[in-house]
């Protein structure tokens, strides 16, 4: 299918976070704007909802800022510095890794005959079958499939099971579509910093 990471990876990933970092700058200009009218309109409220939106600011990006150094700390320990630059056995530990340090217990499957699963993590009562997908263009139906499967495959009689699929470049509409009505959850390696089941 020729999905899986290069170098159009790499860029699609800093196209990313470029993007996501003018999207911020952008709010953070409308609701400048949004404050200085309100302030010349009634300056205690102002005051006071401008002292509200720098605390929400502040701790949307201490929150933001800590995930990021989770991240790259887990990068640093596989010697790398960006996700696309593991292989996508690497990539399946690297989750893995997050999973971990947010107090799963993580295994790995083997590399063929997995039954659509890469890891498997567990907390008490709850277990999770996590599909990986390194790829540079947007990950369709099939991963979806894939785990849905897997969760029957690996269900356990004392937890609950959730299928995931995480993925680098974002997911197709029908992929969206059939999460919706199977249960799996679409998510990125950030979101598994502080996933809790």
């Amino acid at each position: 299918m020729g999905k899986h990471k290069g170098f159009s990876g790499f860029a699609l990933f800093n196209q990313k976070k470029k993007r996501s970092i003018l999207n911020g700058e952008l709010i953070a200009v409308i609701a400048l704007l949004i404050l200085v009218t309100l302030i010349f309109q009634n300056p205690g409220f102002g005051l006071l909802l401008a002292a509200i939106v720098s605390v929400a600011v502040g701790l949307i990006w201490k929150v933001k800022s800590a995930k990021q150094k989770r991240i790259k700390t887990v990068l640093v320990q596989m010697g790398k510095s960006n996700p696309m630059q593991l292989t996508h056995e690497q990539y399946e530990q690297f989750c893995g890794l997050l999973l971990e340090q947010n107090g799963w217990k993580v295994s790995y499957t083997k590399k063929t005959g997995d039954q659509g699963a890469d890891v498997i993590a567990e907390k008490p009562n709850r277990r999770i079958i996590v599909q990986c997908k390194q790829w540079s263009s947007s990950v369709g139906n099939h991963a979806v499939q894939e785990v849905h499967a897997a969760c029957s495959f690996y269900q356990s009689q004392h937890a609950q099971t959730q299928g995931i699929v995480v993925a680098t470049a974002g997911y197709t509409s029908g992929a969206r579509d059939l999460a919706n009505k199977t249960g799996v959850l679409l998510m990125s390696h950030i979101d598994l910093v502080d996933f809790n089941g």
